[in-house]
This record gives structure tokens, C-alpha cells and sequence, in this order.
């Protein structure tokens, strides 16, 4: 088990050289970024198209991502008490209703996401800091799965300086280099020394000593391990598709129209000479036009056609691509091909069944760990047995607005909170609901007045 600090900043310089996982991250970032690369395309087609095409790119990474980290939003918690409701003012007071797009972006895309959970050394407020994977690292347990004994955290300065944090459960290391890191990691260990802050101790004991700070989203990760990203097996046919719609273009470039050659007549003389101007002359009148009727005189002259190039074929293959992106993502066809052929409800919902179970399996993953990340921030924040906190989740499979109210109706036959109703009706802004709420206690106090002075009577 790693305990002494040497051991922290060794392990995550090891790593950070041995684990690939840096280069991982960098290259499905490009993606998202919209920098593809001509992965399939020859040498000789890239000197020849490789300027014509470098910008082109069909993406389909974001639309992977994006149709994922749509329905894996937070809409409440549960817990003890009144703990759900004070976890869900936790929440929003960090805007993850919000930010958490930007982890679940990050988990997704790229297969780890980080959330630090600490107190503002300044104000004492609790945050919630969402953080990069390329900048992360954390060490399980080898006893106990799944179980975090320390986190790391490490970003070069403007300065050239590297800082680095080992995040502990009862405490906060901070370290900086002792020089510049002009480029790659670090040698070793030694090249931290602490860094400390002026009016704050070093290192930083936490008020909460059973926890680790520093939690780990893994995108369908193994317990005790690092994830794997939703385009791990959609990059290959992302690259096809990229090479199909470069050859389209090539093709509409080179031969998308009709070429005429003319067959049966000598080889033109030289530029230079008399001959060779007459007979250019002549070629002149061989432009097509409108008003022009083209005519060949020689016993051998004739015209012929080259046809133009099937583009239908380029197009089809494309959307073969699509298709073989929703098999191995699991994303319904209709959300990377937009025809005007939408399918039905009852199609809809069955072509999203594999879709909707892969989404209700990475809430259940993701369900612990930020369970866990909003007990501990509501420990932090004076409560102390917030109990087990659960997050609830927006629905996986969509409904309609017109199922949506059934739903909200049956909800509250049954007391659901107005408030959790509330947050289930996707026309419903979330910002308009403690309005809603106060005019609907107002409406009722207005009633109960009206029923009580007899201007109301039962029927």
C-alpha cells in the first residue's frame, strides 16, 4: 500500500510515463475538437488531395457523446432527512446542473472525468471542482477494490513551473517543482519541494478524514480501474467515413460532370509555329455553349463521351458507416442520419432499447460516485449523517409532453414533492419552479380563505 509521499509523486511520474493513458486522452480530444486525421488515405493521396481535404470531417464523435450526456442529468437526490433536498442546494449552488454536462463530456469522450470536492481555503464554502483526465490520476487499493487511498493532480504553471497535488484522506499535500519543466515529466520525486501558501498550513488536514477528495468517474470502468471511452470502437469507422466523404469530394472535383474527347485527329503541331497557332484556332471552335452546334469534319473524326462518375455509390457507403457507428455505439441510426424519414413512437422506442439500457447502466456506475461526492460535500458543509445520498436521474427513455403530465398527475396522486414533479416536465424551465410553487401555495391559502368565510362550499 502506498503511504509515504515520496511514493505518491513516484507513482504518478511512473505513470505518467509508462501508462499511455496522456496520449489516450490527447488523441480522442482531437477528435472532439473536430481535427481528424486521413488515417486510411495513401501517401501518394495525401501529397496529391491532403490540402484540398484537411479540414473535412464528418464528425461523429460529438453526436456519441452529446446523445449520451443528454440523458445522464441530475435532477434530484435522495437521502436522509432533509438531506436529499440540502444535496440538491449543493449541487446547484456549484451550477452542475450545468458543469456536470462538462464531466459527463470528459467521462464519455474520453473515458475518466474527476470531481474534487474541498472547502474554499478563503470563503470556507464547499466546491465542487470538475477536472480534466490528462491532469489526473488516482491509486485504488489493492486489498480492498475500488477503495481510493490518494489522488493526484498536476498542471504546469504560465511560468513553466509544475504544481502537484496529493489529495489524501485527511489531508492535502501541495507541491511544486524546483525548477522549469521546459517539456515531457519530471525525473523524479525530488524535483518537488512543498508549496506553501501564505496563511495556509502545509500540509492542508481536512476537516472529514474518511475520504478521499478526489473522486473518479470511469466511463464503464472496471472496479478499481481507469475507463473506457464511448468512441473506442467507433474511431476506426469514423475513420472510413471521413475516407468515403474525401473520395466523394474528390470525385465531384475530378469527375462529376460528362467529358467530351474528340478521337481521329492528328496530334497538334508546336506552339511556337504557324501550324501549330492555326490548328489552336481551330480547337476554339469546339467550345460548348448554348448557341454553339458542335461538328467534327474528317473521315476519322468522331466525338466521344466519358461518363460522369456515380456519386449515389460514395453516399450509400457513407450512410453504411452511420449504421455501423450505431452498431458498435449502440446509438439509434436516427440520431447520426437525419432523414425525413423519422421513425414512429413504437419504432423509436424500440430502436432506443439497447440505448436506453446502456444509459441506465452508466447511471448506476455514475449513481455511487456522485452519491458519495454529495455526502462528503454535505459533511464538509456541517451535516453530519447525511446518510446514504442517491442521485435521481431524468428518465432514460424519453416520454412526451403528453406522457410526461400523465406521469407528473399520477406522481402527485401518490405525494411526490411538487418540486420533483416539477423538475420531470422538460417544458417546464427549472428556473421557473419556485415560482410555480409559491403561486401554487398562494393559490391554495387564497382557497382555504374563500372556503373558510362560506364564499366556497363543497360539493
Amino acid at each position: 500500500m502506498v503511504t509515504t509521499l515520496p511514493d505518491a509523486i513516484e507513482w504518478t511520474i511512473k505513470g505518467l510515463k509508462s501508462d499511455g493513458l496522456n496520449q489516450q486522452y490527447h488523441r480522442y480530444d482531437r477528435y472532439l475538437r473536430g481535427k481528424h486525421p486521413l488515417q486510411f488515405a495513401t501517401a501518394k493521396y495525401q501529397s496529391a488531395f491532403g490540402q484540398l481535404l484537411q479540414a473535412l470531417a464528418y464528425d461523429r464523435t460529438n453526436m456519441i457523446v452529446d446523445a449520451l450526456a443528454d440523458r445522464l442529468q441530475v435532477i434530484g437526490f435522495t437521502g436522509k432527512g432533509t438531506a436529499g433536498k440540502e444535496a440538491l442546494a449543493l449541487w446547484d449552488a456549484n451550477s452542475m446542473d450545468r458543469r456536470e454536462g462538462e464531466v459527463e463530456t470528459e467521462a464519455l469522450g474520453k473515458g475518466d472525468a474527476y470531481l474534487i470536492v474541498e472547502k474554499h481555503p478563503r470563503t470556507g464554502k464547499v466546491h465542487y471542482w470538475p477536472n480534466d483526465a490528462d491532469r489526473c490520476r488516482i491509486f485504488y487499493s489493492e486489498e480492498e477494490p475500488g477503495q481510493t487511498e490518494f489522488g493526484t493532480k498536476f498542471w504546469k504553471l504560465d511560468s513553466g513551473y509544475m504544481r502537484l497535488n496529493v489529495y489524501r484522506r485527511d489531508r492535502i499535500e501541495k507541491y511544486i517543482s524546483r525548477t522549469k519543466i521546459t517539456s515531457g515529466v519530471p525525473t523524479s520525486a525530488k524535483v518537488f519541494e512543498e508549496f506553501k501558501v501564505d496563511g495556509e498550513a502545509w500540509p492542508v488536514m481536512l476537516d472529514v478524514t474518511d475520504t478521499v477528495p478526489m473522486f473518479h468517474i470511469g466511463n464503464n470502468a472496471r472496479t478499481g480501474g481507469y475507463g473506457q471511452s464511448e468512441l473506442l470502437h467507433a474511431l476506426p469507422m469514423q475513420d472510413a467515413l471521413n475516407k468515403t466523404l474525401g473520395d466523394l469530394m474528390v470525385a465531384m472535383e475530378l469527375g462529376a460532370f460528362p467529358q467530351k474527347v474528340i478521337l481521329g485527329v492528328d496530334r497538334l503541331p508546336p506552339a511556337q509555329t504557324p501550324e501549330g497557332e492555326e490548328a489552336r484556332k481551330k480547337l476554339n471552335e469546339f467550345e460548348l455553349g448554348m448557341d454553339r452546334i458542335l461538328t467534327v469534319i474528317g473521315q476519322n473524326a468522331r466525338i466521344a463521351e466519358f461518363q460522369a462518375v456515380a456519386l449515389a455509390q460514395f453516399i450509400a457507403t457513407a450512410e453504411f458507416f452511420d449504421k455501423t457507428i450505431s452498431r458498435v455505439t449502440r446509438v439509434p441510426v436516427h440520431y447520426l442520419s437525419m432523414t425525413a424519414d423519422f421513425p414512429s413512437g413504437t419504432a423509436e422506442r424500440l430502436a432506443e432499447t439497447p440505448f436506453v439500457a446502456k444509459i441506465e447502466n452508466r447511471q448506476r456506475a455514475r449513481g455511487e460516485i456522485y452519491g458519495n461526492a454529495s455526502a462528503y460535500g454535505l459533511r464538509l458543509n456541517g451535516v453530519a449523517d447525511p446518510g446514504e445520498i442517491t442521485p435521481v436521474w431524468k428518465s432514460a427513455a424519453p416520454l412526451s409532453i403528453e406522457e410526461e403530465l400523465d406521469m407528473a398527475m399520477k406522481q402527485r396522486g401518490i405525494g411526490v414533492p411538487l418540486e420533483y414533479v416539477l423538475k420531470g416536465i422538460s417544458t417546464i424551465e427549472k428556473t421557473d419552479i419556485p415560482k410555480i410553487i409559491t403561486m401554487v401555495a398562494r393559490s391554495r391559502e387564497e382557497a382555504a380563505r374563500a372556503f373558510n368565510s362560506g364564499a366556497l362550499t363543497p360539493t
